[in-house]
């Protein structure tokens, strides 16, 4: 029988001593964002290396707004197979036109990186989230797999993911509301190791401001359940701390 031990008003995003993350494998940045820049940058997942504030991300008390002029950089590095989560608000309009909102990203044109963002589209809702991967065929291969992400409201949070994995695909799925989208692709995954995720940005010229409240990277496709099981654990937090629903 196992004794779980809560404690009343404890933050672990603050404190993180003996944090024990719901999903360890493969788990290299964990951050609940929000509260200050230096408590955003906290890298939660047992030994991993802090992130970086670059430029000047807009602090709210629980979530980061971030774009090319503000964001967090991690030191994990695009090894090929990998999942990307994050808990992001939904923008008050698509109308973003040629820009992307970046949640997670280690794309920057061409072949290179995986990244889960929103961009613009023209079919209804007007927008797609999505992610792109990167695949070895001959050099001159990717793929993306976009997903409508609902209506634009300013205000409604949701907990997207994405998975790249090596001879099977990419999957973007919404969990907070069970949909799902997957690209087939038997190839294996082409890695770009010198380039490291950035959190609320992209290495693209091109950005639009996003709120967010978590953000994770781990160095393998995540099944569904380990997907579930972060959410829940995210869900759980966020709605304790700063009474948001995701």
């Amino acid at each position: 029988m196992a004794t779980i031990i809560r404690v009343s008003g404890a933050d672990f995003a603050a404190n993180p001593v003996g944090f024990m993350p719901p999903v360890s494998d493969a788990l290299q940045s964990w951050h609940y964002l929000g509260g200050s820049l230096a408590q955003s940058a906290r890298n939660l997942a047992p030994g991993g290396a802090d992130a970086l504030v670059s430029g000047a991300p807009v602090v709210n008390a629980a979530f980061l707004t971030c774009d090319l002029s503000g964001y967090l950089q991690t030191s994990v590095p695009d090894n090929g197979d990998c999942t990307l989560l994050a808990a992001v608000k939904m923008p008050a309009d698509f109308s973003f036109g040629s820009a992307s909102a970046w949640c997670i990203s280690g794309y920057g044109g061409g072949l290179t990186g995986p990244a889960l963002f929103y961009g613009a589209s023209g079919a209804s809702p007007g927008a797609r989230m999505g992610a792109i991967g990167a695949y070895s065929v001959a050099g001159v291969s990717t793929f993306k797999q976009a997903l409508s992400p609902g209506v634009a409201d300013g205000t409604t949070w949701r907990f997207f993911t994405a998975t790249h994995k090596g001879g099977v695909g990419l999957t973007v799925s919404n969990i907070t509301n069970g949909t799902s989208g997957t690209t087939a692709q038997t190839e294996a995954v082409y890695p770009n190791p010198s380039r490291t995720f950035r959190i609320g940005a992209g290495y693209l010229g091109t950005a639009v401001p996003l709120d967010l409240s978590f953000a994770a990277i781990y160095s393998r496709a995540l099944s569904g359940e380990e997907q579930t099981s972060v959410y829940d654990a995210v869900k759980a937090y966020m709605a304790r701390r700063h009474s948001i629903s995701i």
